[in-house]
């Protein structure tokens, strides 16, 4: 082989290797955003005040007009906005795929499903007062993507799902480190 073409061969390989290596950043990038979606999700719901909305909105009758709403909740109704517009929030997120729908699936199928059937009429007479039908849309969007998936396998709580889950063990045989999978590290099995 003469030297052009072994130059040539040296430079094709350098260029494959680098597409390789780039594609790997990329997906390790992609699985980190992933992850830190996950955790940036979970954490953004453990507010005092999202719970306090989250258990406003679970106690409230299903189907209630914006009229019953207003006089029910009085001072109350900042709970309602703040909810309603995670809901919308979480909505506009996983249709960008910003959010994976099955991790917010997983997190809040069942707070979303219930809170639309309890908050849709709302929905439906602001729509209606401020004739604005996109009002809600995205809540209702994630509620109908919700529904769409317990209609093809109904909801399995995690206790009866994974009641044979076990942790992962380290090469010294303890538990692995908590958190190491949510870090993207894998668990060092024996």
């Amino acid at each position: 082989m003469d030297l052009p073409a072994l130059l040539s061969l040296i430079s094709t390989v350098a260029v494959v290797v680098g597409l390789v290596f780039a594609s790997l950043q990329v997906r390790a990038a992609q699985q980190q955003r992933v992850r830190d979606s996950g955790l940036q999700l979970a954490r953004s719901f453990q507010t005092f005040e999202f719970m306090k909305a989250t258990r406003l909105i679970m106690s409230l009758p299903d189907g209630m007009s914006k009229q019953a709403l207003a006089d029910r909740l009085r001072d109350q109704d900042d709970l309602l906005w703040l909810w309603t517009g995670t809901m919308e929030s979480l909505g506009i997120l996983v249709f960008h795929h910003e959010l994976d729908l099955e991790l917010v699936d997983e997190f809040f199928s069942g707070l979303i499903v219930v809170g639309w059937r309890k908050l849709s009429r709302w929905v439906a007479d602001f729509r209606e007062e401020t004739q604005r039908p996109t009002m809600g849309e995205w809540f209702e969007w994630l509620a109908d993507r919700m529904q769409e998936r317990e209609a093809a396998v109904a909801p399995v709580p995690a206790q009866i799902a994974h009641r044979d889950w076990q942790a992962p063990y380290s090469n010294d045989g303890h538990t692995s480190t908590p958190g190491k999978a949510l870090r993207g590290e894998p668990p060092l099995v024996n």
